[in-house]
């Protein structure tokens, strides 16, 4: 019987791994330092979860080299990275990959500076000093300075997609303050001060959240010393394919100059460092459009002639109150659109816009628009005139380097062709043979409602992608990527192509958005080990039948499979092709297609308490033959190895319940969903994040993405209009008229239904709405045409129904036309002569 100990053992040390895998992408919760010093081998410690195997990093910066330390656990690994000679000081994204899949993206600096975690005292400078501030947390830095000495010290917080807002106050070796710093709007919400030092002695750096209660994980970058920086470009914005002089902007004096060759379609492109050994910081964003871009050329009081529509021209305020003048040709009787951006680009104007006419009187002014600071307007060119004269300004009256601005003329499209633009709602996606996964894209419409085309600019060999085409009116789409093999990680971008539009997908940072736009395009795509657990999830058949009510309810019918010896819960995460809707920065979820609660497919107690039987069978099998190994009394073998015998018997025992109660466990669930009231009544895709935990509610084991499914939205309340018959005029009396129809109640709905008409033509008269009882569904418009009404047709009138179908929420139908034909009256007949 000693033969058969090795397949015992082996049959329950496999069970018991197989209790043990579980494979998930990994997760950072902290990164030590936040940055790479250019020239110098760093060392970067990752916290997290599943962290192996095989961690590396994926990063926008150019590496010579990465290796993982000895000791690397699931928890922490540190990993020794030089940067490719040749490096460029900046921002990048990186990302942490493994075997398992890919991490969430975060943003590395790179620069000349030692990176050091935080520390209360430095003995050197100049430095950079990595760490979190939580709350209402203060804290100090001390550094030594010399009488005379000019020093930089600069928080990094906003701009690395931290929640902080960061004060700096500089303290003397007399505990007096030097110099204190606000958030500032060049720096995108961070701080920074520049001093020349008293005295020689110990500083303090003292700095906290603005309103000391920095949320989340308020991580910040804290630099002290002398560096190059650039906040600003000028020209703001060059012409594609132009070579041009760009002027940097950024410490008091310094002017430094670099040239730039746009030839990229992209929005915008980093300008290179005059000096890159003694840059530190985000590059300056200069960004690219396909028409002249002019730079203000000041020849005393008279305006600068701009040549012809569509242009734009770059200049800058340089002193107090002053006003630059722009004069352009427009055309007689045609609408003409004036923008200027200068908020937007991290200046600190608060610009106004004045249209004069050739006299110099005003015709038009804009200081604030909706949408922020930045003046728009649109002039409609009176008849003869050929000329208008823009003019811009500061309304608070600051100027400077800093004063930049950008002035542009375009007239108005005769028809307008709209834009959109794109943003994924992941930065990564892990691909795992056999297991597809989904990828949102938002489609935010600017009056471009026709349908879109999406592709990757490049794909692993191996990597498929379907739902490519945005349908017209649809907010968002569900990309689904697989993979037939393991696939390389790599950095891509996603490109959606319009009717005269074409844009880059962006991911959803709108601080990089701002400031480092090209970084925000980037996605990254890791593929993953096939999962050794086998767990798998679907619709179940019911779903084939299921539709949208607006203002109702819908529930999806989700199943999936737990394999024997995995049994927590499933969590279920619902993904449509709805965009976010947003409310005061917040998602406004009174008006998104959403989860009614979080929901699982619970773990079932019976089968976990079968499984811990198999377990428990184990334990005694491996007691036994352990006893039965050690043993040495012949006498005892006999019995030992019946007590073998009868565990083995136990364990089959124990798996054959442990099967039969899988098979038994409750493995589905109806997915209740809160339907908004308005919708595009087109259909809407679904899929279902599925993962499956640990009974710990916790742990991953396994995620699935149930496949994409398209649902048609319905709208419950409907109207049936009889066809109107032509209104025949009466000579000089009103003419009576009946429109009429029924309601039609879907999906269970009921109550009362509210009809309305509009764009009734003149002459016709009438109640305008009439109200359906619940327990109704005919409706008449009783109406009446004047004798003066004009003959002829009037295809635009509009009738629609509102109503609270579910009890909840009003529903409105579309407006559907009304096609009425009025017929002049029959001429009068004449009477016949008197004989």
């Amino acid at each position: 019987m000693r033969g058969l100990r090795p397949t015992i053992a082996c049959a329950a040390a496999l069970l018991f791994c197989t209790f043990a895998l579980h494979a998930a992408p990994p997760v950072v919760s902290a990164l030590d330092v936040r940055a790479l010093q250019i020239g110098k081998v760093n060392t970067l410690t990752f916290t997290g979860t599943d962290l192996l195997p095989n961690p590396r990093l994926l990063t926008t910066a150019r590496l010579a080299r990465q290796t993982v330390k000895e000791g690397a656990q699931s928890n922490k690994v540190v990993i020794e990275i030089e940067l490719a000679p040749g490096s460029q000081p900046g921002f990048e994204n990186y990302w942490l990959v493994t075997d398992r899949g890919v991490s969430a993206r975060g943003v590395l600096a790179t620069d000349p500076l030692e990176q050091k975690p935080f520390v209360e005292k430095v003995e050197s400078l100049p430095v950079a000093l990595h760490g979190t501030l939580n709350a209402s947390q203060v804290r100090e830095v001390a550094f030594p300075g010399k009488a005379g000495q000019e020093i930089i010290c600069e928080i990094e917080a906003q701009r690395l997609e931290s929640k902080v807002r960061p004060t700096l106050m500089l303290f003397g070796p007399d505990n007096k303050v030097v110099q204190f710093s606000l958030p500032m709007a060049a720096l995108r919400g961070d701080t920074r001060l520049e001093a020349k030092l008293p005295v020689d002695g110990t500083y303090r750096l003292q700095f906290h959240d603005l309103q000391y209660a920095a949320t989340g994980t308020g991580l910040f970058r804290l630099k002290i010393g002398q560096w190059s920086y650039a906040d600003l470009a000028f020209p703001s914005t060059v012409q594609r394919g132009a070579t041009t002089e760009v002027q940097l902007i950024g410490r008091p004096g310094e002017v430094k100059t670099v040239r730039l060759s746009p030839n990229t379609d992209a929005a915008a492109m980093p300008a290179p460092w005059a000096d890159p050994a003694t840059a530190s910081g985000p590059q300056a964003a200069v960004r690219l459009s396909d028409m002249p871009e002019l730079v203000e050329e000041r020849t005393g009081s008279a305006p600068q002639a701009l040549p012809a529509m569509p242009v734009a021209v770059n200049g800058r305020i340089d002193k107090p109150n002053e006003e630059d003048a722009y004069e352009v040709t427009v055309e007689p009787e045609t609408d003409v659109d004036f923008e200027v951006t200068a908020d937007v680009l991290g200046s600190p104007m608060d610009a106004e816009l004045e249209l004069r006419d050739a006299k110099g009187a005003r015709v038009a002014i804009n200081d604030d628009t909706p949408a922020g600071p930045d003046p728009r307007l649109t002039y409609k060119v009176p008849k003869d005139v050929t000329k208008v004269t823009a003019v811009v300004r500061d309304v608070s009256g600051n100027s400077g380097a800093r004063c930049i601005y950008r002035l542009q003329a375009t007239a108005k499209a005769k028809e307008k062709t709209g834009s959109f633009s794109l943003v994924m709602t992941d930065d990564s996606q892990t691909l795992e043979p056999g297991h597809p996964s989904v990828l949102k894209v938002e489609t935010l419409r600017a009056g471009y409602d026709g349908p879109i085309n999406l592709a990757f600019e490049h794909l692993p060999e191996g990597v498929q992608v379907s739902g490519q085409n945005v349908p017209a009116e649809a907010t968002a789409r569900l990309l689904t990527l697989s993979a037939t093999k393991p696939c390389p990680e790599l950095i891509t971008t996603l490109r959606g192509e319009g009717k005269n539009v074409e844009v880059l997908a962006r991911f959803d940072s709108p601080q990089l958005g701002q400031f480092q736009p090209w970084l925000a395009n980037s996605l990254a795509l890791a593929g993953a080990e096939k999962t050794e657990v086998p767990f798998s999830a679907d619709w179940s058949e019911a779903a084939a039948g299921r539709k949208i009510p607006l203002g109702g309810k819908l529930t999806l019918p989700v199943k999936c499979v737990r394999p024997v010896g995995h049994d927590g819960p499933v969590r279920l995460t619902l993904i449509t092709s709805q965009a976010r809707l947003y409310l005061k920065d917040a998602v406004d979820l009174t008006k998104m297609l959403k989860e009614e609660k979080a929901t699982f497919i619970e773990d079932d107690k019976p089968a976990q308490a079968a499984f811990d039987k198999v377990t428990a069978a184990q334990t005694a099998l491996a007691a036994a033959e352990k006893a039965l190994a050690a043993n040495k009394d012949e006498k005892a073998a006999e019995a030992l190895t019946k007590k073998v015998e009868e565990a083995k018997a136990a364990v089959d025992q124990a798996q054959a319940g442990a099967t039969e109660a899988a098979a038994k466990a409750k493995n589905d669930v109806e997915y209740p969903l809160t339907v908004p009231a308005e919708l595009p009544e087109i259909p809407h895709q679904m899929a279902i994040k599925a993962e499956l935990l640990k009974r710990n509610r916790t742990t991953v084991e396994a995620v699935v993405y149930i496949p994409v499914r398209e649902f048609p939205v319905v709208n419950p309340i409907a109207i049936k209009l009889n066809p109107p018959a032509p209104i025949k005029l009466a000579a000089k009396a009103p003419t009576p008229i009946e429109l009429t129809g029924k309601i039609e109640r879907l999906e269970g709905s009921a109550g009362d239904v509210t009809v309305t008409l509009a764009e009734l033509p003149a002459g016709l008269t009438g109640a305008l709405t009439v109200t359906v009882k619940a327990d109704a569904t005919d409706f008449k418009f009783p109406l009446t045409a004047a004798p003066t009404t004009k003959p002829g047709d009037y295809p635009a009138v509009k009738i629609s129904a509102t109503g609270k179908p579910f009890g909840a929420l009003q529903v409105k139908t579309r407006d559907t036309l009304v096609p009425l034909t009025v017929v002049a009256p029959e001429p009068p007949t004449e009477a016949p002569a008197k004989p």
